[in-house]
């Protein structure tokens, strides 16, 4: 087994590489998705949520993403007392979900590096793109402001400092036919290493 962690900032295009990946036949895990179902579904979790950002921060037994975000992205002390709750139990099921299979795993995260997860991968793809492009897709895609959006981008690690510890760096910023052709220059390397016979 392989283990691949793709990062970068958001609005970087992580999700659109994992889509591609996806079509091809590859497995990829989601942490935003594995993260919210745990969110969701652990009491403990839920528990410590609540203290944080008060009984608003879930509807109808749903996670209130806005209501966590607007406080959250404007107060980093609560961004991090989220991440030191949340980050444990997803590293443990992440690690769990990946202990099993063979051949090339992808794993997507924003977080690999503020997470401590680098040492858990194999390889890690970085994904960049410039800010304004960055700004745009997420105000596209989420349905926020771009002062939100450019928010998000200043509470993450700047993506110069993600790229200096990729292994492999993928630039996102002409079209998605030009993304799949770099991502599959990225495979063909990979592939000679899960399987060095080839």
């Amino acid at each position: 087994m392989l283990k691949i962690g793709i990062t970068g900032g958001i609005g970087s295009g992580k999700s659109e590489v994992c889509r591609y990946l996806e079509s091809l036949g590859y497995r990829v895990i989601y942490a935003d998705r594995l993260a919210r179902s745990l969110m969701e579904n652990d009491p403990s979790l839920i528990a410590g949520i609540k203290a944080i950002f008060g009984e608003d921060a879930y509807e109808e037994g749903k996670l209130n993403n806005r209501h966590i975000a607007a406080m959250a992205f404007g107060n980093r002390s609560l961004l991090d007392k989220l991440n030191a709750l949340v980050h444990p139990v997803v590293i443990a099921e992440s690690d769990r979900m990946m202990s099993a299979g063979e051949g090339i795993i992808f794993y997507e995260a924003a977080l690999i590096f503020e997470s401590g997860m680098k040492s858990r991968f194999d390889k890690i793809i970085v994904i960049t793109a410039p800010d304004e492009l960055r700004i745009e897709r997420t105000v596209e895609r989420g349905g926020i402001t771009r002062e939100e959006a450019a928010g998000r981008l200043r509470a993450q690690i700047p993506q110069n400092e993600k790229a200096a510890m990729a292994d492999f760096l993928l630039s996102n910023d002409s079209t998605l036919n030009d993304l799949r052709k770099k991502t599959d220059q990225i495979l063909a390397s990979l592939t000679g290493i899960s399987d060095p016979q080839n």
